[in-house]
Formats: C-alpha cells, sequence, structure tokens
C-alpha cells in the first residue's frame, strides 16, 4: 500500500487495503475488497462470541472458573458464559467510550492478544525452566523471545489492562483452589 497511494492519502484513509484495490483495479475492486473485509469482521466476531462462551465453559470444566460457567441451557449453550462475557465486554467499551471506533476496535485488538500472550509467555517460561531436552528448551527460548517481542509491541496501555485483568482472575482461581 506503500508504494501506491500517497502518504498522505493513507494517513487520511479509513479503508487503506480498499484504498489501493481501487488505485489498481478500479472503484468496484476497492468496493468489493471493503464487502469482503466486512464479511471477514463479522466471521471473527461470531468467532469471538462463540471462545467467550466455550473458553469460560472449559475453564469451569477444569475447576478453574465457578461452575456456573459449565451449566447450560435447555439448547446446550452456556448462557450464563455469554452473559458474563458480554456484561465485561460492555464495561471494557463504556470505560473507552471516548474514544473513536476504530481506537476501540483497536484497542480490542490489542486487548485480546495481550490476554492472550501473558498466559503464553508464562507457558514458554515454565516449558523453559522445567523442559528437558536441548531442542525441546530451544523451542521454549523461542517462544519467550516471541511473545516478549510481541507483548512489546502491543503497547502500554493494553498491556497495563491485560495484566488488570488477569490479576482481577486471580481471587477466583485462589478461592477455587484452595477455598
Amino acid at each position: 500500500m506503500l508504494g501506491l497511494l500517497p502518504a498522505d492519502v493513507l494517513a487520511r484513509s479509513s479503508a487503506p487495503m480498499a484504498d489501493a484495490a481501487a488505485a489498481l483495479w478500479g472503484p468496484a475492486a476497492g468496493v468489493l475488497l471493503a464487502v469482503v473485509m466486512a464479511v471477514s469482521c463479522v466471521g471473527a466476531l461470531n468467532g469471538w462470541t462463540l471462545l467467550s462462551a466455550q473458553l469460560p465453559m472449559a475453564a469451569a470444566r477444569d475447576g478453574v472458573l465457578p461452575r456456573a460457567f459449565a451449566r447450560e441451557n435447555r439448547r446446550g449453550a452456556p448462557a450464563f458464559g455469554v452473559i458474563v462475557s458480554c456484561l465485561l465486554a460492555t464495561v471494557l467499551v463504556i470505560s473507552n467510550y471516548n474514544r473513536s471506533l476504530v481506537d476501540l476496535f483497536k484497542f480490542s485488538v490489542l486487548l485480546s492478544t495481550a490476554a492472550t500472550l501473558l498466559p503464553y509467555l508464562a507457558g514458554a517460561a515454565a516449558w523453559l525452566w522445567r523442559g528437558t531436552g536441548g531442542r525441546s528448551r530451544l523451542a521454549a527460548a523461542g517462544a519467550l523471545a516471541f511473545s516478549l517481542y510481541a507483548l512489546g509491541g502491543i503497547g502500554a496501555e493494553a498491556l497495563l489492562w491485560g495484566a488488570g485483568l488477569v490479576v482481577a482472575g486471580l481471587p477466583i482461581y485462589f478461592w477455587l483452589r484452595w477455598g
């Protein structure tokens, strides 16, 4: 995109890939690419919605979250997990009400990346510390280096929010583990 569009056009663009497609193949290609990207976003949103219930349900079945998350309604859906996840997402959106929609989406993506990478970092560190064999430890060191690099690219705000969310869940974990 950097070679196709002038820097000032890219700086103002809300859809740089669609603008680049339009510059290469015409306005219809730009619109088509924008539609395809919107469909992709809807698919990702559906996937996140499904995960927002399935992951807590699996954690509850493993004894890491309260049993209420493992309950299913008469249709087999973990309704409690969906409701709690939606409430938490709503609180995050409301707490960032002063952002534009693009900034809010970017923050949400960075926060979900941080929430994924923090456990990945812990797992890689544990693998490096407890692993056996040279190849295994080399892979663990690579995973640890990648997760540190990726966390560094997330930015301080999303990293602090992610760490705060992890810390907020620790009392529940300890209560269920030793309570």
